[in-house]
C-alpha cells in the first residue's frame, strides 16, 4: 500500500466501492422485476420521467456484479467471472452506440421484454445514447481497474470521470425538474451511473486520480472538504436560478449573472472557511511542535548535565580504582615477600628439630621410657607436617608470583609424566586406572601438570579405605565449553561443605584420619585461575568425589580433539 495513503480511508473506500457494485446489481434486478410484472415505479421512480430499458437494467446488473467480484482483489474463477461481466456490459453499450451511430438494427433493443410501438419513440427498448457510452466506459474501466501507468495513472479512473460527469448532467436534468431532458437517461440510471463511477474511482485508491482523496496531507483534507461542498453549492445555485426564471423575478441575462456572482461568494466563502481551518490547525501544530522542541532543548541540556557528572564520576571512580588497584598490588607483593620470607625462615629451625630429635631418638632410645620416646616421636611427626606446610605454602605463593607461560600442551602426556611420578606411592594398591583421550590446551605445562599432580594425589589419598579402587581422568563438555575432571571412588565429601574446598588451611577430614596441610586445593585453584578458567567439584559422602576444571572459553579444543592415544591400563 502507498505509504502517503490514510489506511483508515483506503479500507472505507474499497468497502464503499463494494457495496456500489452490490446496489448496482440489486437495482438492476428490481428493475427487470418491474420490467416482467409491470411494476412501473421500479422502471421510473419519477412521473413522468424516462423508464429505464430492460437492457440498460441487465447492464447495471452486469457491471455491478463485476465491481462487487473485482474490487474484492478476487483470484481464480471469481475474477474471471467479474472481468466476464465487465466484457459483456461494454459489449451490449458498445453495439448500441453502432445502432445509433450507424442506424442499424442488431436485435438486442427489445431482446429481454418487447415494448409497444411508440410513433414518439423512434428505437423502443433501446438504451439512451449517453447510458450506452457510459456503459463502454465503465464496462472497459472495470476491465482495466488493475492497470497502472509508468507514472502511476489508473486508466480505470480516466474512463469513470467522464462517465461521472454524465451521470452528473442527468442527475442535475432531474434537480431542475426537465425529466431528464436531452440526456434520455431515468433518474435511478443516472444515480447508479454515479454510484457505479464513484466505486470505480474508489476501488483501488492508493494511486492515481483518487490518491489525493486519501492523502493524509494537506491536499487531501482541502480535497475531501472542499468538492462534496463545491458540487452541493453549485447544484443549489442552478435549481435556485432556474426556479427564478420559471417564477418571472428575473430574465435569463439577469439570471446568469446571479448565478455567477453567487458561485463566487459561495467558493470564496468555501476557500476561506477551510483557509481558517488549515490555520487554526497550522497554528496547533505550531505551537505543538515549539513545544517538542523546548522540551528537546530542555532533555539536551539535562543531558548534557548528566554526561558531564557521569564522565566526572567516572574519572573520579577510575583514579579510586587505579588507587585500590595500586594500594591491593603493593599489599598482594608485601604479603607473598612476608609469606616467602617466613617460609624460608621457617625451614631451618624445624630441620634443626627434626634432626636433633631423629639423634636424640637414635641414640638413647635406650635411655627414654616409653612416654618420653612417644613425645620425641610426636617431636617428629610435628616438625615433618610443619615442613610439608612451608613447603606447600611455598608453592602457593610461588605460583602466585609465577607468570603464565602459555604454549599447546596435551593433557595425556601431562597425565603419563604425573602417573609415572606417583608409582612408587601405589606400586602395593590395587587401583585401576581409566583415562580418557584429554584435549589440547593452551596453558602452562608446569603449572598444569601440579594442577593435575594434585588432584590425583588427592584421588588416591581419600581411596585409601577402598580394596578395589576406581580413579578416572577424562573430559566432559559442561555449559559449552569442555572440562577436565579427575573421579574417584573413595570417601567423598558432603556437598554442603563444597565452598571450603579451595580454601586455604580448610580441611574436610581429621588428619589422623588422612594427611594433608589444605593448601593443595587452594594451589590448584590460583593456577586454573590465572589461565582465566574454573574449578569446582561434585561428591557424596561416601560414593567418591569428581573434580572438574575448564579453562578460558576457546582455550580447550572440542570433544573431536587431537590428543594422542590415552594412557590405559593400571599403574
Amino acid at each position: 500500500m502507498n505509504d502517503s495513503a490514510d489506511r483508515s480511508l483506503v479500507t472505507v473506500c474499497r468497502s464503499f466501492s463494494r457495496a456500489a457494485g452490490l446496489i448496482a446489481a440489486l437495482a438492476g434486478i428490481l428493475v427487470l422485476a418491474g420490467w416482467l410484472f409491470g411494476i412501473d415505479f421500479l422502471k421510473t421512480i419519477v412521473p413522468s420521467g424516462y423508464p429505464m430499458r430492460a437492457n440498460a437494467a441487465g447492464c447495471f446488473i452486469l457491471c455491478g456484479t463485476a465491481l462487487w467480484l473485482i474490487g474484492r482483489e478476487s483470484r481464480g474463477a471469481a475474477r474471471g467471472i467479474g472481468q466476464a461481466c465487465a466484457v459483456l456490459a461494454a459489449l451490449i453499450g458498445l453495439a448500441t452506440l453502432a445502432e445509433y451511430l450507424f442506424g442499424i438494427d442488431l436485435g438486442i433493443d427489445q431482446l429481454l421484454f418487447r415494448e409497444a410501438l411508440d410513433p414518439q419513440i423512434p428505437h423502443p427498448g433501446r438504451m439512451p445514447l449517453l447510458a450506452a457510452i457510459n456503459f463502454v466506459l465503465l464496462g472497459c474501466a472495470l476491465i482495466l481497474l488493475d492497470a497502472e501507468t509508468r507514472r502511476g495513472w489508473r486508466p480505470a479512473q480516466l474512463l469513470a470521470l467522464p462517465a461521472g460527469l454524465i451521470a452528473f448532467s442527468g442527475t442535475v436534468y432531474y434537480v431542475l425538474d426537465l425529466k431528464g431532458g436531452a440526456t434520455g437517461m431515468a433518474l435511478h440510471g443516472a444515480l447508479l451511473f454515479g454510484l457505479l463511477s464513484l466505486g470505480v474511482m474508489l476501488a483501488r485508491p492508493e494511486k492515481g486520480v483518487a490518491a489525493v482523496l486519501v492523502s493524509p496531507r494537506l491536499g487531501g483534507v482541502v480535497a475531501r472538504r472542499l468538492l462534496p461542498s463545491c458540487l452541493a453549492a453549485l447544484v443549489l445555485l442552478g435549481w435556485l436560478e432556474w426556479r427564478g426564471q420559471q417564477a418571472g423575478l428575473f430574465d435569463a441575462e439577469s439570471g446568469a449573472i446571479l448565478t455567477v456572482t453567487s458561485a463566487v461568494a459561495v467558493i470564496v466563502v468555501l476557500i476561506w472557511v477551510n483557509a481558517r481551518a488549515q490555520d487554526r490547525a497550522d497554528e496547533k501544530r505550531q505551537r505543538v511542535e515549539d513545544e517538542v522542541r523546548r522540551l528537546n532543548t530542555d532533555l539536551e541540556q539535562r543531558v548534557m548535565e548528566r554526561t558531564a557528572q557521569l564522565a566526572n564520576a567516572n574519572r573520579e571512580l577510575e583514579r579510586r580504582v587505579v588507587e585500590r588497584t595500586a594500594e591491593l598490588e603493593a599489599t598482594n607483593k608485601e604479603l607473598e615477600a612476608f609469606t616467602y620470607s617466613v617460609s624460608h625462615d621457617l625451614r631451618a629451625p624445624l630441620r634443626h628439630m627434626d634432626g636433633f630429635a631423629r639423634l636424640l631418638h637414635e641414640e638413647c632410645s635406650g635411655q627414654l621410657g616409653s612416654p618420653a620416646g612417644h613425645y620425641v616421636d610426636r617431636i617428629q611427626q610435628g616438625a615433618r607436617q610443619m615442613g610439608r606446610l612451608v613447603d606447600d605454602l611455598l608453592d602457593l605463593t610461588r605460583v602466585g608470583r609465577q607468570e603464565v607461560c602459555r604454549q599447546v600442551t596435551g593433557l595425556n602426556s601431562l597425565v603419563e609424566e604425573v602417573l609415572r611420578d606417583l608409582a612408587p606411592e601405589v606400586k602395593d594398591r590395587n587401583i585401576e586406572w581409566r583415562v580418557a583421550r584429554l584435549p589440547f590446551v593452551d596453558g602452562d605445562p608446569r603449572l598444569l601438570k601440579q594442577v593435575l599432580m594434585n588432584l590425583i594425589s588427592n584421588a588416591i589419598k581419600f581411596t585409601r579405605p577402598r580394596e578395589q579402587v576406581v580413579i578416572e581422568i577424562g573430559q566432559a563438555v559442561k555449559d559449552g565449553h569442555t572440562a577436565v575432571y579427575v573421579r574417584d571412588n573413595g570417601i567423598g565429601f558432603s556437598m554442603k561443605y563444597a565452598d571450603k574446598l579451595f580454601k586455604v588451611f580448610q580441611r574436610l577430614h581429621r588428619p589422623e584420619d588422612f594427611e594433608g596441610t589444605g593448601v593443595g586445593l587452594a594451589t590448584v585453584q590460583r593456577i586454573i585461575h590465572k589461565h582465566g578458567g574454573q574449578v569446582w567439584a561434585e561428591g557424596e559422602l561416601d560414593k567418591g568425589a569428581t573434580f572438574y576444571f575448564a579453562l578460558e572459553a576457546g582455550a580447550a579444543d572440542s570433544i573431536e580433539n587431537r590428543a594422542a592415544t590415552p594412557a590405559g591400563g593400571a599403574q
